[in-house]
């Protein structure tokens, strides 16, 4: 453009000087003069293009295409040069210019330089699919010679970019021993071409003739390294590349060193490739870490093995399984077994190749097996899964061996048993494994009151009988226990008889109590002739020691020859049973008197009634001593002292049942001495105050005969009338036999009909001296039948009048019934009246027990808190009881948010975790600790639970849940999502709500590491975006290289690894 404007003016100056210089000369003169500039023009434009000044060219040009005549050859080569120049100099009208000429000028000797110039344009615009169009339209040999090297290399370059390899190689081909600016760039991209076609020989070749040219230097080194890579000609690689990994000037340096490394690992010289593989600056893709953390692996650096085995990620194919594997391996030579049972465990579920998933389950039940903290049941699954995965396979003896192990340590019993169940052949070992797990989980199962279930287990582990006679004796005997206990008498006698009878039991621990049991069986069943033999031999086998149940023995006989009216014996029993002094010195002590006062024995029964009370002042029976002690003392005809005694118990024991007994005595002992009044004091208290009883009828008959000796028979009759029987001593005869029919038949068993009985005599005498009587056998008879409802109404009747004989057993009946189906808000009074009336100490029992339940379900704590010490100082609490009072006390005290009270409860509770109860404690100790912030102590808490092998999973499972809640207040959000998901994976029962709590507890834990897992696939993205424009030929490259390393590690690592599990397994 510059020149363009210029060359006017200096033209300008010279033919005005010229035309001064003659101003007389002719016209012809002057078309001389034009004819010189216009000749001028047309060579000074030719020189011009040749200089490439294509701006004073294009000048020349115009004029000399002004001056032509329309369609003269040099008016067409003028316009020609006018549109290349234009072209040459970028200007906006260059492409509308030399189309322009095409369309005037089409079949002109310019046409196919006009094509290679717009063919040109485009090229520079890097237009490469339209300048193939133009370069397609030329004619190589209708262009200028010395453009024809520049139209094929650019033809070729075009063909490249829009991807049309064959064809660009074709043009590269005809430049590459041209010597010329073109002959290096065409040798490079025609074995770029080669290299891509894989044509590595071709390609080298060609790379060959660059390596010395400065242009190409720096990058040929790692094109030749790529290509004996990809040749496999790692000998040639490494004696080439490595002395270029100190050259500041070559490219790609640690690209370089990687091939070196990875051509060393090929040759599984991985000592050699490790130094490579770790270059400064290098960036391994997910083979190469393979490939490195292998050669550290085979090199025994195991923790740099582990470290990078771990950050191969992606898909589960072959190489993330064996990755997996050997991170499980490297963690196992590092003695880091928890870490290395949870890789085992992943690989496990990888099906990529089935010998690693084998191997890799084997691992994992083996390290399951190991670890102490380890769930059994989690060991238990992995073997199982084993051996139904490969049941043939060469390591099923061993994982059998492992498996018996965790079946006969266990304690989970029930999975265990479930576990050996899909065992479709099993073994002796695991016969005798089964038949040990089925005893203790039958045990179980008896502890915790399930004696129908339990026994199913007991017979189950007399099946393999033959391998521990010591078990299937002991099945015997607590298949006994568990018939007794649901009273079904007759069959445990069968299996106790079964017991004693097998070979070698008689050193058993339960040999004794096997006949101390039978006594029981037959005592329940009346048969007290065979008590008694049973009893005795249990006596005999004791030898003169000591013990509670020695003395509980000697009370049976006793009772049994009591029952049999042979009281002699029965006293002689009586009498060994009251010298162990113990617990039930008291009963011993009394029946003896009886017996003895039976046999005629009056002055030993006295001395042993005499100062009963204060020997044994909590004593149940000190009003039955007392008045059996007054009718000893009527039979001396002391009658004195007996009024004493009587009038003793009367004032002393206002709730005995044998106050109307003692009334009634009063008055008889009165009227002997004919003291009439008090004699009708006594017995009107009997009819007044026990109407009820059976005493007042006899005190009613006492009335009759003390008026009658008065000589005052009307005031009997008033007396009668005003007890509102109609003054008819005929009435009350009929009250007393419709009663006394009604009560045959309750005697004699026939429940229905007595039942109509006694509410046909309700309904004629509904204020008759039995009505009482009748109400409650009515009550008591429904009761038999469990019809609930008419039993209320019969005992709500009892209990509406005064207290009488039958108050006491229609509160235990009506207190039981409204506590059976489950009206705790009902049966919690008739339970306080009870513990005020009862006079039987195991009716007081009941009555406290009773109480202290309903204020559990009541939800009244407090009363259940002041009732649970009243039953700890019961005598003959047992274990269960304890266990019992302390946990519900408990829950009542964290109920209050008394925690330190119930910390105290709890700890007793918490040291054993085989009952329910147990197990709770422990978890709500935990809990507790958790609450108060004692994180540490909680969970060390937690741990000793996990270890203590509990039954009760729900249990378990909640303090698992509450161990990722510590895990997470300490900030270790990996260990609370693992165990988590580890409760998840493995917790066994469905439906119990600990999967869907554990899984509420993950999810916000999964939502804080998601934003860190989003960050990283960012960074992965834009590292890929970055890398999207890199040349094709790196892309390439990387993709072969990928392909390449995929195939040569997977292979070369499996080989490896079968010598290694071969390793494993020795």
């Amino acid at each position: 453009m510059i020149i363009d404007n210029m060359r006017p003016r200096l033209l300008f100056p010279i033919i005005f000087i010229f035309i001064l210089g003659t101003p007389f000369k002719s016209s012809l003169a002057q078309k001389s003069v034009a004819g010189q500039v216009y000749s001028d023009n047309w060579k000074k434009g030719h020189e011009l293009f040749r200089h490439k000044d294509f701006g004073g060219a294009r000048y020349c040009f115009q004029q000399v295409a002004a001056k032509e005549k329309e369609f003269s050859y040099r008016k067409i080569e003028a316009e020609f040069y006018l549109a290349y120049c234009a072209i040459e100099l970028s200007r906006p009208e260059a492409e509308k210019g030399m189309l322009s000429f095409l369309d005037r000028y089409p079949g002109n000797a310019f046409v196919h330089q006009a094509f290679f110039q717009l063919g040109r344009q485009k090229y520079n615009q890097k237009k490469y699919q339209k300048a193939l169009g133009w370069f397609e339209r030329t004619d190589a040999y209708q262009i200028e010679k010395d453009q024809k090297d520049e139209f094929f290399f650019k033809k070729a370059y075009a063909y490249f970019k829009t991807d049309h390899k064959d064809e660009a190689g074709k043009y590269f081909f005809e430049l590459l021993d041209k010597k010329g600016e073109y002959q290096l760039a065409s040798n490079y991209y025609y074995a770029h071409i080669a290299y891509e076609k894989g044509n590595y020989q071709t390609a080298l070749n060609a790379f060959d003739k660059l390596e010395n040219d400065e242009t190409y230097a720096p990058l040929i080194p790692y094109y030749i390294s790529q290509i004996y890579y990809l040749q496999e000609k790692y000998d040639k690689l490494i004696a080439y590349a490595p002395r270029f990994l100190e050259k500041a000037d070559v490219d790609r340096v640690p690209e370089i060193a990687k091939m070196i490394g990875l051509a060393y690992y090929n040759q599984k010289k991985y000592a050699e490739a490790i130094p490579y593989l770790i270059w400064d600056g290098l960036d391994l893709k997910r083979e190469e870490i393979f490939a490195l953390a292998f050669s550290y692996y085979q090199e025994k650096d195991y923790k740099n093995a582990s470290q990078l085995f771990s950050k191969v990620k992606g898909k589960e194919d072959a190489m993330l399984q064996i990755s997996t594997y050997n991170l499980a391996d490297c963690f196992l030579k590092m003695g880091e077994k928890k870490e290395a049972k949870n890789a085992f465990e992943k690989a496990s579920k990888m099906a990529a190749d089935e010998d690693i998933k084998k191997s890799a389950l084997f691992n994992f039940a083996k390290i399951s097996y190991e670890l102490s903290y380890s769930n059994a049941n989690e060991t238990i699954s992995a073997f199982d899964a084993y051996l139904t995965q490969y049941p043939n396979s060469d390591e099923n003896d061993e994982a059998y061996d492992f498996l018996v192990d965790v079946y006969m340590t266990t304690k989970s019993y029930k999975q265990a048993l479930e576990s050996m169940n899909m065992i479709k052949e099993k073994s002796p070992r695991i016969e005798e494994a089964y038949q040990r797990v089925a005893y203790f989980y039958a045990l179980e199962l008896f502890k915790q009151s399930k004696y129908v279930e339990s026994l199913d287990y007991f017979n189950k582990a007399l099946t393999y009988k033959i391998y521990n006679r010591d078990i299937a004796a002991d099945c015997l005997y607590w298949k006994a226990e568990a018939y007794y206990r649901t009273e079904d008498y007759l069959i445990a006698i069968k299996n106790y008889q079964e017991f004693i009878q097998t070979p070698g039991v008689g050193n058993s621990k339960y040999f004794n109590n096997a006949y101390y049991n039978l006594g029981y069986c037959e005592f329940e069943l009346d048969a007290y002739d065979k008590a008694i033999v049973w009893f005795r031999k249990y006596e005999q086998f004791m030898n003169g020691k000591l013990s509670e149940y020695l003395t509980d023995v000697q009370n049976r006989i006793g009772d049994c020859y009591f029952l049999n009216r042979n009281y002699e014996k029965a006293a002689e029993y009586y009498t060994k049973a009251a010298a162990a002094n113990n617990w039930s010195t008291d009963y011993a002590v009394y029946q003896n008197a009886l017996s003895r006062g039976l046999c005629g024995q009056l002055n030993e029964k006295i001395t042993l009634l005499k100062n009963f009370s204060r020997k044994f002042p909590e004593s149940d029976y000190k009003d039955d001593a007392l008045f059996e002690l007054a009718k000893a003392k009527v039979k001396q005809a002391d009658e004195e002292t007996a009024l004493k005694l009587y009038k003793n118990l009367v004032s002393e024991y206002p709730q005995s049942e044998f106050i109307a007994k003692a009334l009634l005595q009063l008055g008889q002992l009165n009227y002997n001495k004919k003291n009439y009044t008090e004699a009708l004091k006594y017995y009107k208290q009997v009819v007044m105050n026990y109407s009820d009883s059976n005493d007042a009828q006899s005190a009613l008959l006492g009335i009759k005969n003390v008026y009658i000796d008065m000589n005052d028979v009307q005031s009997y009759f008033a007396f009668t009338e005003s007890l509102g029987q109609g003054g008819s001593v005929k009435t009350s005869e009929r009250d007393s036999l419709t009663y006394l029919s009604a009560e045959r038949l309750y005697m004699d068993g026939q429940s229905e009909k007595s039942t109509l009985a006694f509410s046909e005599y309700l309904e004629k005498f509904p204020q008759g001296l039995f009505r009482i009587n009748a109400a409650y056998y009515k009550g008591e008879a429904a009761f038999n039948r469990k019809d609930f409802n008419n039993a209320v109404q019969a005992f709500e009747m009892v209990l509406n009048g005064e207290d009488n004989l039958y108050t006491e057993k229609a509160l235990l009946g009506i207190s039981q019934i409204y506590f059976e189906q489950k009206d705790y808000l009902k049966a919690k009074p008739y339970f306080e009246l009870l513990k005020q009336k009862a006079e039987i100490t195991d009716n007081k029992r009941i009555a406290d027990w009773g109480l202290f339940r309903c204020n559990y379900e009541l939800k009244d704590y407090t009363s259940l808190i002041s009732e649970s010490k009243v039953l700890l100082l019961l005598p003959n609490v047992t274990q269960d009881e304890k266990k019992e009072i302390l946990y519900k006390r408990a829950k009542a005290y964290l109920a209050l948010n008394n925690d330190s009270a119930a910390k105290d409860d709890l700890q007793i509770l918490a040291k054993e975790v085989q009952s329910a109860e147990g197990a709770e404690s422990r978890f709500l100790l935990a809990d507790l600790l958790y609450r108060t912030q004692k994180i540490d102590e909680a969970e060390k808490r937690v741990n000793e639970f996990i270890d203590m092998n509990s039954p009760h999973h729900y249990w378990l499972g909640r303090s698992f849940i509450l161990l990722s809640d510590i895990f997470v207040d300490k900030k270790d959000v990996f260990q609370a999502r693992y165990t988590l998901q580890s409760v998840i994976d493995n917790y066994g029962i469905k439906d119990d709500g600990i999967i869907e709590a554990a899984k509420a507890k993950l999810e916000p834990i999964l939502e804080t590491v998601k934003p860190n897992e989003n960050a990283q696939e960012k960074i992965r993205q834009d590292v890929s975006n970055s890398k999207a424009n890199t040349k094709s030929i790196e892309k390439e490259l990387k993709t072969k290289q990928e392909v390449k390393a995929d195939s040569l590690s997977v292979n070369d690592a499996k080989s490896i690894l079968n010598e290694m599990v071969g390793e494993l397994d020795d």
